[in-house]
């Protein structure tokens, strides 16, 4: 299980699902609004991939388990050599130096974004061509900077996610 900031993802799902029309059209019934339209749905738990808490809060008590890792999107940013050797650990498998250096360079999010296949690239050109989207930038990995929300959401609709988080952990011993 991966987990990240809760406003990050949102930040994250307004894009992916941009683009995708037929993921918004199969589960959420086409959605084009707003922004902020979008964020009041999350916070409702009415888009795809929510509500996000009942699928978190099950992991996350159960992440002493061991046959379940919970990770962090930010802890992958801060230090992806040492997630590696956590994965490998965790898989019953041991790698040298060498080995998780490389991992590391092919798993970070500069690589990773250069990937067409993992942006989508060739779906999106599909349907420019076919003319079943008007969308242009083709990439389904954005910044990858934790945090990235602070520059696309208002400061009301942060203050309504930070309390929205408060009252969705306040009786769990989930940490941020």
């Amino acid at each position: 299980m991966v987990s990240a900031e809760e406003i990050d993802i949102l930040t994250e799902l307004i894009i992916l699902l941009q683009p995708f029309e037929e993921v918004t059209k199969e589960i959420s019934e086409g959605f084009k609004g707003t922004c902020e339209e979008f964020c009041e749905l999350f916070l409702a738990g009415k888009v795809p991939y929510a509500p996000y808490w009942q699928h978190v809060l099950p992991f996350w008590e159960k992440r002493n388990n061991l046959n379940v890792l919970y990770l962090k999107y930010e802890d992958m940013k801060k230090d992806l050599p040492s997630i590696v050797r956590q994965v490998a650990a965790f898989v019953g498998r041991s790698l040298t130096n060498e080995q998780v250096q490389i991992l590391a360079n092919h798993l970070s999010f500069e690589s990773m974004s250069k990937n067409k296949a993992v942006n989508k690239e060739e779906h999106i050109e599909n349907k420019r061509r076919n003319n079943l989207t008007d969308y242009q930038e083709g990439k389904f990995m954005r910044s990858g900077k934790v945090g990235d929300y602070k520059t696309s959401m208002t400061p009301e609709i942060c203050v309504k996610f930070e309390n929205w988080i408060k009252n969705n952990i306040e009786n769990t011993d989930y940490v941020i």
